[in-house]
């Protein structure tokens, strides 16, 4: 098996690795805990990507605020009242094992979660409660083990019952992952060559728009662009008045037959009046279902078949993240 073909099985057997990380979470019991709010650290397409989508989930069922960061140094509130998720799906990021130290310092409350590496280790010396992940997977394809760790947190902490939409998500995927790799394929043949910006909305597609980003520049070696609406109608729409980007730029929008009837609206007429000015544009949405999560991660396994489809047709061999390696390796020998 290729590459490429190993990419694309990974994503096709999404509801199955969901599935395993269900079962793994089973029999782990987490420690009672009182704190004000959450502080999440991790980065890139595995770590950071599951915490944005976690976030756009779950934003109107969650109590206390939530606070993403990706960086060496924290915010000033993070102290005793705040649980820290510290996600490292290799246990060796440099800027999470940066931040731990300093969490340690301020006695936040802390969570780590790894397949392993330093801070698995880290975890064990402090007596640090460890979620361990499944290891031999690239980082951004163990997104199914890492974000239903963490969903499984704050279903436990924020006292939510979670458990229907998970099985509708493993379903629908089961279900439809065919026509979704089809589909996948087909928005792949449609950006071949282009520079696609992905638009998505808030608490729904915007996670999503960053994954597409995230995950064309990694299989597909393509670089692009992603923003939200209504965010982008009050400074970047101007942009398309340059009648020179229709011959390269395509607009992808994320939608969702659930929108609300004002986003919806935006999404429209934003449509209609990059079209008049003779852009092409893409609009993708999910299956319509009742299970918002099943939505997105319809949506998120379209997004990765096309990235891995779209690497393919470029001639790029969709595994191959060389230069983020020799870039830690320069890094480390400064």
């Amino acid at each position: 098996m290729d590459n490429f073909e190993e990419m694309i099985e990974c994503t096709y057997k999404i509801p199955e690795e969901i599935e395993e990380t269900e079962n793994l979470l089973k029999m782990i019991k987490f420690p009672r805990l009182k704190f004000n709010n959450y502080f999440f650290t991790g980065t890139g397409g595995g770590s950071r990507a599951s915490i944005d989508l976690l976030n756009s989930y779950l934003i109107d069922k969650t109590r206390r605020p939530y606070y993403a960061h990706q960086d060496y140094f924290l915010p000033g509130f993070i102290g005793k009242n705040t649980l820290s998720l510290v996600v490292s799906y290799s246990g060796n990021t440099e800027e999470s094992l940066y931040a731990i130290k300093e969490l340690l310092e301020r006695e936040s409350k802390i969570i780590t979660v790894s397949s392993g590496g330093e801070l698995e280790k880290i975890a064990k010396e402090k007596g640090i409660f460890h979620v361990l992940l499944p290891e031999g997977f690239e980082a951004r394809s163990a997104l199914p083990f890492i974000f239903f760790t963490l969903l499984k947190v704050e279903e436990f902490y924020e006292n939510l019952e979670l458990s229907e939409d998970v099985l509708s998500t493993v379903q629908l995927l089961k279900d439809e992952r065919d026509s979704i790799m089809i589909s996948g394929r087909q928005v792949a043949e449609n950006i071949k060559g282009a520079f696609p910006i992905f638009y998505g909305s808030y608490g729904f597609s915007d996670c999503l728009a960053e994954r597409f980003r995230r995950q064309i520049a990694e299989n597909g070696k393509t670089l692009s662009h992603s923003n939200v609406i209504p965010n982008m109608h009050h400074d970047e729409i101007v942009g398309y008045m340059n009648n020179n980007l229709k011959n390269f730029v395509i607009p992808v929008f994320i939608r969702d037959s659930s929108e609300n009837q004002k986003i919806k609206k935006r999404f429209d007429i934003t449509k209609e009046i990059l079209e008049e000015r003779g852009f092409k544009t893409i609009a993708i949405y999910p299956k319509e279902h009742s299970s918002k999560l099943a939505r997105m991660f319809y949506l998120l396994m379209l997004i990765d078949f096309a990235s891995i489809f779209h690497g393919s047709a470029m001639g790029f061999d969709p595994k191959d993240v060389s230069v983020i390696k020799e870039l830690k390796e320069r890094i480390k020998d400064e």
